[in-house]
């Protein structure tokens, strides 16, 4: 186990150093629109399963079925981005936030910079990165932290985007080879005669609402935004999401694949039980893979954000740099301070941080993107703030309302900023028609 880690940490390093890094700013942020469309379907891919502890949790608990909730909403959306790629390439912005200022105010930019980089601090996944680190290796769960907290820092001092991509391609290998080769292995090892312990539970309306209103997260998700930005034209990024749809779809049938042909097991560790040593090992690499991708790309976000969209640095090199270890030690503060979620699902983390990002930031973003449905950047700025407020609030539920349903926080910060944003939009278009 000890020479896999080893060997895989060595070229992932490698990947990261090598080569020459770029002193310009857009190679940093979005590797100056220069990747094929390969590099980018790669990235996609494998950046946005790192909550794959979670993904395994529950199609063990629902089955199949499953589908409809973790996949299908996420897949939806992202059909749509096919087709609003194309406004998105046209911007000239390098960051989500920055978006916002060049359609609204510098408010806006960092407000959505400070929201963004609340829900994508990747806490979670360098608490699970270090779990599997822990799991196999046999470390402390301290020692574990600090060493999966060192390979997430640093493709910021290598270079940024242009480097972490590349990196991607080789764990988005690992990610896709391991699958097939445990899928095979479990349905060659498949007895019919052997039966899950208890029935799959079933899933109520109301669970299929609340996570399709989560999935809006994918148009306000900074991470898919860097990607289709760093395609060279709008027809890449088109390709690009078309082509991670097409990789996604792969990767859910293989999981599927792999949990029905290991019945009686709740999580992915134990399905490791079921497996031989070799594949036992490849199991932990496709764990470091998905979850160390997931935490470097949002790691290197939540920088970029609190770097250049608040911190306004027009340089990567040494404020930068001084700002990365800064941010190292702030994450692993917050860290520390969030053992709350310490035995709770990733999912969890998931329902209680995104609902009041997706409320404030959804449609501010698409009329950014889409610039005929805009308002004014103030009531964009105070539309933000409401949207946000009414959606905690609900989340919080001071009142103790019972039978609390946990959609009704989403929907009422949605339902908000829409009903403000179509006020604002009337209103306005009356003073420019009497004008």
């Amino acid at each position: 186990m000890i020479w896999a880690l080893a060997l895989f940490g060595i070229v992932y390093l490698f990947l990261l150093f090598w080569g020459k890094q770029s002193n310009q700013l857009s190679d940093y942020l979005n590797a100056g629109r220069k990747f094929g469309v390969f590099p980018l379907i790669a990235t996609l891919c494998v950046s946005q399963y790192g909550w794959i502890n979670g993904v395994f949790e529950v199609y063990c608990s629902q089955g199949p079925t499953a589908w409809l909730i973790l996949s299908l909403p996420y897949l939806g959306f992202n059909l749509i981005w096919v087709w609003l790629s194309k406004y998105l390439h046209s911007s000239k912005a390098s960051t989500t936030p920055a978006l916002f200022l060049q359609h609204y105010n510098k408010k806006t930019q960092v407000l959505s910079a400070i929201f963004l980089s609340i829900i994508f601090l990747p806490v979670m996944y360098i608490h699970m990165g270090a779990n599997v680190l822990e799991f196999s290796l046999g470390l402390s769960i301290e020692q574990a932290t600090l060493v999966f907290l060192a390979l997430t820092v640093t493709p910021i001092f290598t270079g940024g985007f242009q480097k972490l991509v590349k990196a991607d391609v080789f764990l988005f290998g690992i990610t896709y080879l391991v699958l097939f080769s445990v899928a095979l292995y479990s349905f060659q090892n498949y007895s019919p005669e052997i039966t899950s312990t208890a029935p799959y539970q079933g899933t109520h309306f109301g669970s299929y609402l609340n996570w399709w209103l989560v999935a809006l997260i994918v148009f306000i998700d900074p991470s898919i935004h860097q990607r289709l930005w760093a395609g060279k034209t709008k027809k890449h990024a088109q390709k690009v999401m078309g082509g991670a749809i097409g990789f996604w779809i792969l990767f859910d049938l293989l999981i599927i694949a792999v949990v029905v042909w290991n019945p009686g097991t709740t999580d992915i560790y134990g399905i490791m039980n079921n497996l031989p040593q070799a594949l036992q090992i490849l199991v932990v690499l496709f764990l470091l893979a998905v979850i160390l991708s997931t935490s470097n790309t949002y790691f290197n976000l939540v920088f970029n954000h609190l770097a250049f969209d608040i911190f306004g640095l027009k340089s990567q090199k040494s404020n930068v740099k001084f700002l990365g270890i800064a941010l190292a030690l702030i994450l692993l503060c917050y860290y520390l301070v969030t053992q709350v979620y310490a035995q709770k699902s990733v999912i969890t983390i998931l329902f209680d941080l995104f609902p009041s990002a997706i409320a404030a930031l959804f449609i501010p973003f698409l009329a950014a993107v889409y610039p005929k449905i805009k308002i004014p950047a103030n009531a964009v700025f105070v539309q933000m703030v409401i949207s946000a407020t009414i959606c905690l609030f609900f989340q919080i539920n001071p009142m103790d309302w019972h039978n609390f349903a946990t959609e009704i926080p989403v929907a009422a910060g949605l339902l908000t900023s829409l009903f403000l944003h179509l006020i604002v939009r009337h209103l306005w278009q009356q003073k420019e028609t009497r004008s």
